[in-house]
């Protein structure tokens, strides 16, 4: 039987991979042969995994101890970790969602992933819209290095009113923007990035998104109503990062069974659609 997927024996690395979407995706690729290692706050071993390692990625020391025992070639990497911000403060929620996977990429990803390699990360369908905005992420995304970046997120919450929310949505908006840029940069090596923007999702951040919009019943349920299984989400991870979609590449792929169409073709207000800093 032919192994479309091409995951066999190939090097995977996986954050956020202790629960939900990332601890589905880890279980799917040892599944289909990957040599899979993952990192996240909380260590958790799944079974098949070449091997777990606990980091906190609010701290750039942790991310560098981890980096010096992956292998030195990744083939495949997944940024699954994230905050919601409903825990945390504008600072930390924007450093876990941006600036460590900014930090991670710049200085390993970029030089260990193989040719021909691919990488995904994990956004929201609270980013929608983000492409109308990108003078304000412009900032953020030229910076240089972690201290740099750092300083342009306290910065721009100099007055202090910034919530973890406002960070959800900025880090997200920064995620597509930034994997967009580098996924032009890394095609001269044929290595593809791309993006999963997913709606509502069954997980351990359920509950907190719920606070964050006012209720479950608010939570994107699509057009079949229902939260998503953390399974489907890394079904479209594993895809994207697959054998099977090679010529795709600097996309950020909506999950949510149909919950944007009603704005795409104008049917509804758009949703998010507005300045994080006004």
């Amino acid at each position: 039987m032919k192994d479309y997927l091409n995951y066999s024996d190939q090097t995977v690395v996986i954050t956020g991979a202790a629960s939900g979407m990332g601890k589905a995706t880890a279980e799917m690729l040892v599944d289909l042969g990957a040599k899979v290692y993952t990192l996240d706050y909380v260590k958790k071993d799944i079974p098949g995994v070449e091997k777990a390692f606990q980091a906190d990625i609010s701290k750039r020391e942790d991310i560098d101890d981890v980096f010096k025992e992956l292998p030195s070639k990744i083939d495949k990497f997944f940024g699954v970790a994230g905050v919601s911000g409903v825990k945390h403060d504008f600072t930390d929620t924007t450093t876990i969602n941006f600036i460590a996977n900014k930090y991670m990429f710049e200085e390993y990803i970029a030089d260990r992933i193989s040719d021909s390699g691919a990488i995904v990360f994990v956004s929201s369908m609270g980013a929608f819209n983000w492409e109308n905005h990108l003078t304000e992420l412009k900032p953020f995304i030229n910076a240089k290095g972690w201290d740099e970046t750092l300083k342009v997120v306290t910065d721009s919450n100099k007055v202090g009113k910034r919530t973890g929310m406002d960070g959800y949505m900025l880090s997200k908006r920064l995620v597509n923007y930034y994997a967009l840029l580098q996924a032009k940069e890394l095609s001269k090596k044929e290595v593809r990035i791309n993006v999963i923007m997913p709606g509502g999702t069954q997980t351990g951040l359920t509950d907190e998104f719920a606070d964050m919009v006012g209720g479950d019943e608010n939570l994107q349920r699509g057009l079949i109503d229902r939260l998503s299984t953390p399974e489907e989400m890394a079904n479209a991870m594993v895809f994207l990062n697959s054998g099977m979609a090679t010529y795709i590449n600097g996309v950020t792929l909506y999950v949510n069974a149909g919950h944007s169409i009603p704005e795409v073709i104008n049917e509804k207000p758009k949703e998010f659609d507005f300045p994080i800093f006004r």
